[in-house]
């Protein structure tokens, strides 16, 4: 795919964009989900008033959270497509072709 899109005459970087946005959009499919669970979760432990103690879970704590796992995930996402721009495609195309 990448081979076809480099063949075709889409830049270099346009490509780059359209996976991160691509990795990101995945990221917050899992982690925003995962976070309000979590953020729920903690909710509810609090309104319990028999565990004898609280805890606390800002939400300004949730949205960092959210941005450096998201931003984990894009990193790792974008490292194999960064190496794969670095090959010429015509090597590309010939590499990978079935």
């Amino acid at each position: 795919m990448m081979a076809v899109y480099q063949l075709l005459g889409i830049p270099k970087r346009k490509l780059l964009g359209i996976f991160a946005l691509e990795g990101f959009l995945l990221a917050l499919r899992g982690v925003l989900p995962a976070a309000f669970l979590t953020w729920s979760v903690v909710a509810v432990l609090n309104l319990l008033t028999d565990l004898g103690f609280s805890m606390i879970l800002p939400w300004q704590a949730g949205a960092l959270v959210c941005l450096g796992v998201t931003g984990y995930y894009l990193l790792v996402s974008l490292l194999p497509v960064t190496r794969l721009l670095l090959l010429p495609p015509a090597k590309l195309a010939a590499k990978y072709d079935i």
